[in-house]
């Protein structure tokens, strides 16, 4: 029969997802806001940037970048219809093109690309790494968030819930971690250089008995800090890798 996991991927399952709904786009996640920060530190007031969010899923952040940069030229990508469709019709982001697209289909460049809550479903970082750089253009920056492991251990994780009938039984890849070591080993020579920090959880999110159990939820720690979790019981703090080129 051979092992399962060989053959899991990752999988959106659009009758479950938050991006197929427009009730999200006003309350932006905590690392849109940490994004949107970095983005003000590093980028020249008045310039026009051409900006790429790859896997953009139906939006959301577009929606909230163009609040601080309305004058950006943005563009958005996504492997599935349903994301993208829920995009285009959501009033709040006319104006900005969202194209269905894998991620090595596209050829453009960008001065900004981000590649946002994806990096945790692949396995081989380095190949989806290598054609994010390969679109953005030379003195522009590409910002990708993940769980980057601090220290030196790789963790790829596959998982099943049955707590939906649209997923059960399907096996499916997320919540991986890549080290930080591997990332800078492969990110050597490629790049002007790179920097790690750290995206604290600064909001706590409740625990819904009637929602699947790959949601997620918080807890504190006895220093008060928040942690993000879910059913996996695996703790996905975010870090956020910022590449110049």
């Amino acid at each position: 029969m051979g092992n399962p996991f060989d053959k899991a991927q990752y999988l959106p399952i659009p009758e479950l997802s938050p991006y197929t709904k427009h009730d999200r786009y006003e309350r932006p996640k905590e690392i849109f806001k940490r994004l949107a920060a970095k983005l003000g530190r590093i980028t020249e007031p008045g310039r026009v940037y051409d900006y790429a969010d790859v896997a953009t899923a139906n939006g959301e952040l577009l929606y909230h970048l163009r609040k601080q940069f309305p004058h950006w030229r943005f563009k958005g990508f996504d492997i599935t219809p349903e994301f993208i469709a829920a995009g285009r019709a959501y009033a709040g982001l006319k104006g900005i093109e969202l194209c269905v697209s894998d991620l090595y289909d596209i050829r453009e460049q960008f001065d900004v690309v981000t590649f946002i809550n994806v990096m945790t479903t692949v396995w081989d970082a380095e190949e989806p790494l290598a054609h994010l750089l390969s679109l953005v253009r030379k003195g522009g920056v590409l910002l990708v968030d993940g769980c980057f492991n601090e220290y030196d251990v790789e963790l790829r994780a596959v998982f099943m819930d049955n707590s939906k009938p649209e997923s059960a039984g399907r096996w499916r890849r997320e919540y991986s971690q890549h080290s930080r070591r591997s990332i800078a080993r492969f990110l050597e020579g490629r790049c002007e250089r790179f920097e790690f920090e750290d995206v604290p959880m600064g909001v706590e999110i409740a625990r819904d008995e009637n929602a699947p159990h790959t949601n997620v939820w918080t807890f504190k720690d006895e220093h008060g800090r928040i942690h993000i979790t879910n059913g996996t019981h695996v703790v996905m703090e975010k870090t956020l890798l910022t590449v110049y080129l």
